[in-house]
């Protein structure tokens, strides 16, 4: 056990060793064919993005829908956090080494991109070092879940409540998608998930041991009132995340003016984009750019996608692969140009 840890919040809001050791992203050289624009995006059509469900499903949530309403708790967001940073001392770390991307230092390398500017993922910015072997670069940690060598342990195994257990065919549609996907970049292997809703039901507390979904009642954060909150926690010393705690206000998921198929779709949405926080991704504010990590109004189709976007993808592979393919540092439109994917973080 390590006795200090760095705790990272990501409310829905979420965020060394021996250079010879480090797992490092080589630099990328700048593609003069690649500009720096990006190509319009376009939004697909209502009810595009909604999830179907059977006859008998449908009957089911509608008779369910309302129930983890009516046995709400509130939600102290500092209390839990402050039990979090007690509970830390008490982890138990998978050995690891840690993975680090390397960016220009000061901004003025001009051989190389700084993928943190055009990726949302997390990292500690403070823990950046400069690089031993190119002094105009400095090497950051990788902020993710740990990745089983063997590939028999699944990377995010997440525990259900007594609130939310009767919505576990939501949550598994989810973990399905995260699961097809990783599969397909070659993250995953075997039988090894990127995501496995345990069939256990978990209680509501503090334990690194657990990363747990429930549905809590005004979850405010900053004064400011949020519809999810991922709550994390990880090493410094090897950037993995060692808890991820999942709360979503479920008031404000299940809108009156929603239909079923909205509500849902709605939820499965959420929940995409907490597992996003889970698994070490920032916000991406940017209009230029689709993504499970944005945000949109419900009048926008985009507002119920749960499936994750190309960018989502690119991200994922940056983080949790091997393979450091500069291609991931831009999208490819339909005429085969290409364009730097465009980031806004607001975490």
């Amino acid at each position: 056990m390590r006795s200090i840890f760095l705790v990272l919040f990501l409310v829905s809001c979420i965020q060394q060793k021996d250079a010879a050791k480090v797992a490092l992203v080589p630099s990328f050289s700048i593609d003069p064919s690649v500009s720096e624009l990006q190509s319009p995006l376009s939004v697909p059509p209502m009810n595009a993005e909604l999830s179907q469900w059977s006859e008998a499903d449908r009957e089911y949530f509608e008779k369910i829908i309302e129930s983890p309403i009516q046995s709400l708790d509130s939600f102290d967001l500092q209390q839990y956090k402050e039990m979090s940073k007690s509970m830390m001392g008490k982890c138990q770390i998978p050995r690891a080494e840690p993975k680090y991307f390397r960016r220009p230092k000061g901004g003025g390398h001009r051989k190389i991109y700084d993928p943190s500017l055009i990726l949302g993922i997390s990292f500690d910015q403070e823990r950046c070092k400069i690089s031993s072997d190119d002094p105009q670069s400095e090497d950051c940690m990788i902020i993710r879940q740990w990745m089983d060598p063997a590939g028999k342990r699944n990377v995010l195994e997440l525990s259900l409540t007594e609130r939310t257990k009767p919505f576990r065919a939501v949550f598994e549609r989810v973990a399905a998608q995260y699961n097809s996907a990783a599969k397909k970049m070659g993250i995953t292997k075997g039988d090894q998930r990127f995501m496995h809703i345990l069939p256990e039901v978990a209680n509501t507390e503090v334990d690194c041991a657990k990363h747990i979904i429930e549905f809590v009642d005004g979850l405010v954060n900053d004064g400011t009132r949020s519809d999810g909150t991922t709550l994390s926690a990880s090493d410094p010393d090897s950037g993995l995340i060692l808890d991820a705690d999942m709360f979503i206000d479920i008031r404000r998921v299940l809108r009156s003016s929603f239909t079923l198929e909205e509500s849902l779709s709605a939820l499965m949405s959420l929940f995409s984009h907490e597992s996003g926080h889970a698994y070490g991704m920032r916000h991406n504010r940017s209009p230029l750019t689709d993504s499970i990590m944005n945000t949109y109004p419900s009048s926008d189709p985009r507002f119920f996608r749960s499936m994750l976007y190309d960018y989502d993808k690119a991200v994922l592979s940056f983080q949790y692969t091997d393979r450091y393919d500069p291609a991931l540092l831009w999208q490819t439109d339909v005429d085969g140009n290409k364009y730097l994917w465009s980031l806004i973080a607001s975490d």
